[in-house]
């Protein structure tokens, strides 16, 4: 009876550690500003590492791109000057507008929320300062 009790405790925690790292986190260099060709700006849209809502990946546009971005990474969007904006959707959406001048770079930071079937993504335009910190811990998605 004890070895079975051993065998599930042990079958478990093995179920538990895959989960874990089986892949929820993105794998890629480290953060690095993009070169910016011309008069370009760039859109750094980053998801810090949260457990929670791991295995939601939903798409975020910036301009005419988009990526699935996973927790624990990043994507920089190289857009032209203008008012680009940047959305993300799963059974809610969120959206932000970015003044984009030449040769600038601004930051975009996603978090998702607790939702009724998935959850909800947001976007909240950051601070280059605070995201700094933030976005060094990230890796870029590889596309």
């Amino acid at each position: 009876m004890a070895a079975r009790i051993e065998r599930l405790v042990l079958s478990a925690a093995l179920a538990v550690f895959a989960a874990i790292a089986g892949g929820c986190a993105v794998q890629g260099e480290q953060f690095r500003r993009a070169e910016l060709p011309g008069v370009s700006s760039a859109i750094y849209v980053y998801r810090p590492y949260h457990y929670e809502g791991s295995a939601i990946r939903p798409a975020v546009a910036c301009g005419d791109s988009s990526v699935e971005l996973g927790p624990g990474g990043y994507h920089p969007f190289v857009v032209d000057p203008g008012k680009p904006t940047c959305t993300v959707r799963t059974e809610a959406s969120d959206a932000v507008e970015i003044r984009a001048l030449p040769g600038r770079a601004y930051y975009v930071k996603e978090e998702m929320g607790w939702g009724i079937f998935i959850g909800h993504p947001h976007l909240y335009p950051m601070d280059a300062d605070q995201a700094q910190t933030e976005i060094g811990s990230c890796c870029r998605l590889q596309r």
